[in-house]
């Protein structure tokens, strides 16, 4: 495949979905991109350079640079009127409500779906904060993270008496006994 990018011949499209969902082969093309990103006028390979660097810092932990990266391969390849592999980039960017409405344009449905179920999963793992007010939420999540009553009661300006009321009314709509209990729920 490296052979392939060295001459110009690869077949960039199915390049630009292996480089976004597979880091590790990211890696081995990123230094043959960089040649063919460095040709002036190469737009496709430009963009693909951007969202193999945008996958790596991803998989590298650094989100700043990822979204950065993603962001600009995603403009690149609306330009350049690829709008899965943009969709893919927005993805990547964090971008994902623009993603979702280029997979539906594009009648990527296996991807919308993937999407959905993805967005469901997160509002799931909400799910037991949504039975707590928002000052009980601020509260449960002061202390599962491992706030004493008084530093709570002191970071929400309100008494240890109130902390301690408040308590029992969150481990009651959350069905926990204990501070560990709901540390343990709200950690999942």
């Amino acid at each position: 495949m490296r052979e392939a990018i060295r001459a110009g011949i690869a077949p960039t499209f199915e390049l630009a979905t292996i480089a976004l969902w597979e880091p590790d082969v990211a890696i081995q093309l990123r230094p043959a991109l960089a040649n063919l990103a460095a040709c002036p006028g190469d737009r496709v390979s430009k963009a693909l350079f951007a969202a193999v660097d945008g996958s790596l810092a991803k998989r590298n932990g650094d989100d700043v640079r990822a979204r950065e990266q993603a962001t600009i391969a995603a403009e690149a390849f609306a330009n350049i009127g690829w709008p899965l592999v943009e969709a893919a980039c927005r993805e990547l960017a964090g971008d994902v409500a623009r993603a979702l409405a280029i997979y539906r344009r594009t009648g990527a449905l296996g991807d919308v779906e993937r999407l959905n179920r993805k967005r469901r999963g997160r509002a799931d793992s909400l799910a037991p904060l949504a039975s707590l007010t928002p000052r009980e939420r601020e509260l449960a999540l002061l202390i599962a993270a491992g706030h004493a009553n008084r530093a709570a009661a002191r970071s929400l300006s309100i008494t240890e008496k109130a902390v301690e009321k408040s308590l029992t009314t969150i481990y009651s709509k959350l069905g926990v006994a204990s501070r560990t209990q709901l540390a343990s729920l709200l950690a999942q």
